[in-house]
């Protein structure tokens, strides 16, 4: 995933400000729909236990159980293609909710960034640095004011 979208164009701060919302909520609703799909994935795999733990339990025996005791039939459950294909698409899942979660907690580090910056810019931070007018006459006074005080100290 790019992370363009966390740029700040410290010359169009103002620009920036207004697009602070938008981006944040782009990002929130793509959280939010992620977190949808990993709940809906949560649930499936929910089911999906349920029915293989009900097979197992009808015929311990057609599924290589001498005796299907609790843990015998969870260890079973686990080693189920079906459910290891589920468990790998929740976690492939929760991966995608967490890296969006770490992009809405960089949208709001933005924000704190533009207000910092927003600071600086009102401080003159970004100004460009002006050299006082000096005349010719006031650098040569100041030279032979440094002379003086030398020929005086020796």
């Amino acid at each position: 995933m790019p992370n363009e979208f966390l740029d700040i164009d410290l010359l169009n701060l103002e620009k920036e400000w207004v697009q602070q919302p938008k981006k944040y909520y782009i990002w929130g609703k793509r959280l939010s729909k992620a977190k949808k799909k990993l709940e809906k994935s949560k649930v499936s795999l929910d089911l999906i236990k349920s029915e293989i733990d009900s097979m197992i339990r009808s015929d311990p025996e057609k599924h290589g159980l001498v005796k299907a005791t609790e843990a015998a039939i969870s260890n079973t459950v686990l080693q189920n293609e079906e459910y290891k294909k589920a468990m790998d698409k929740h976690i492939r899942l929760k991966y995608k909710v967490d890296i969006l979660q770490t992009a809405v907690n960089a949208m709001i580090q933005r924000k704190e960034a533009l207000e910092s910056a927003v600071r600086l810019h009102g401080q003159s931070y970004f100004s460009v640095p002006k050299a006082n007018s000096i005349t010719k006459e006031t650098v040569d006074s100041m030279l032979e004011e440094g002379r003086k005080n030398r020929r005086k100290s020796k």
